[in-house]
């Protein structure tokens, strides 16, 4: 190194250091592109919760059941039908007992949780 700035002009130096330093800045420029590309989307997501939180928040209580109610009822009408897919005699095979044992668990399950929604007024007195 010595050697090359004892036998070197300014201008080459000068040049050579400019190279150097235009490399650099490239090398920082790719890091920092490739930095914000992979945490930009990290980044987002976070102020899009944040600003979500913000709305959740001053959401009432009936607007989030109503909101939530209606999503889940649509999310299991949606799978009664995919399971209704499965009725095709040509592409499956079952008897009725199969069908009966199905839609009998889904019913009772159906008819737990509705008791789980009704307003009642009675307290349960313990007896043994």
């Amino acid at each position: 190194m010595a050697y090359f700035i004892q036998n070197s002009t300014i201008e080459e130096i000068l040049n050579r250091l400019f190279m150097c330093l235009n490399a650099f800045i490239c090398i920082i420029y790719i890091y920092l592109y490739i930095y914000l590309t992979i945490y930009k989307n990290i980044v987002y997501n976070y102020l899009i919760l944040y600003l979500m939180k913000g709305d959740l928040m001053e959401e009432t209580r009936e607007e989030r059941f109503k909101r939530l109610a209606t999503k889940r009822t649509n999310e299991i009408i949606n799978k009664i039908r995919i399971l209704g897919n499965t009725s095709n005699r040509s592409m499956y095979e079952f008897s009725e007992l199969d069908v009966d044992k199905i839609f009998n668990h889904i019913q009772e399950e159906l008819k737990k949780n509705k008791t789980r929604f009704k307003f009642t007024n009675k307290k349960s007195n313990f007896k043994l």
